[in-house]
C-alpha cells in the first residue's frame, strides 16, 4: 500500500519539484533546494498539520468534483494554468467510501509529499495517491499529484506544467566561438561534418 508513496519520494528527492523538467521551480530557491531534509528528521507538528490540512481540503474537493475549491489550494503557477485550462482539475472518477491523509514527508524546506488513501466501496485495499505540495506565502499549496495504476508505473501529474507544451529542443555545439569558429547546432550543422 505504501509502495507509491516511497516510489514518488525516491523519484522526487533528487529534484524535489513538481515540474517534469530538470529546471528547479522558481518558487524554491537554490538554497532551499540544497538544504535537503533528512528522512529520519522528525517533522515539526505545526508544519505537518498545515500540510495535512491543505492536502485533505484539496483531495476532498477534487474527489467531490468541487474544482473551484480545489483551485484555491493550488500553487500560484498551477492556478495560472487552471485559469487558462480548467480541465486541469478533472474529477478522478472514484467512488469514495472513506478518505484519509497518511504519511507526510518534507522533500526540502519548501516542498512536501503527502500520502492519500482513498477507500472505494467493495475494494479490498485503498487506492494510494501522493499529493505534492510547495510552501508559498499563502501556505502549503498543491503543485501535483501522483497515482498508481495496477500493473503500470506510477503517473505524476503536474498542475504547473502543460504536458502539451513543446519541450525545448536540445542544442549541440560543435565548436566554441572562443576558438574562432562559429557555433553549430544539430539543426544547422557545418558543411564539413560527416553525417
Amino acid at each position: 500500500m505504501r509502495y507509491l508513496f516511497f516510489v514518488v519520494l525516491a523519484a522526487l528527492l533528487p529534484a524535489a519539484g513538481c515540474s517534469p523538467s530538470s529546471t528547479p521551480a522558481p518558487q524554491a530557491s537554490a538554497g532551499a533546494r540544497a538544504a535537503a531534509v533528512p528522512a529520519d528528521e522528525p517533522l515539526d507538528p505545526a508544519t505537518a498539520r498545515a500540510i495535512v490540512a491543505s492536502t485533505d481540503s484539496f483531495m476532498r474537493a477534487v474527489l467531490s468534483g468541487d474544482a473551484p475549491t480545489a483551485a484555491r489550494l493550488l500553487t500560484t503557477r498551477a492556478t495560472q494554468r487552471y485559469a487558462a485550462d480548467p480541465s486541469v482539475l478533472q474529477s478522478l472518477g472514484m467512488q469514495v467510501e472513506r478518505f484519509n491523509v497518511g504519511e507526510v514527508r518534507l522533500l526540502s524546506p519548501a516542498e512536501a509529499a503527502a500520502q492519500c488513501l482513498v477507500h472505494e466501496p467493495g475494494a479490498t485495499a485503498p487506492q494510494e495517491l501522493c499529493c505534492l505540495l510547495k510552501r508559498e506565502p499563502a501556505g502549503w499549496r498543491v503543485c501535483g499529484l501522483a497515482c498508481d495504476a495496477p500493473g503500470a508505473a506510477p503517473t505524476v501529474i503536474s498542475f504547473e506544467e502543460d504536458p502539451a507544451a513543446p519541450a525545448a529542443s536540445p542544442q549541440f555545439v560543435n565548436e566554441s566561438p572562443a576558438t574562432g569558429g562559429s557555433a553549430r547546432t544539430a539543426a544547422q550543422p557545418s558543411s564539413a561534418e560527416v553525417r
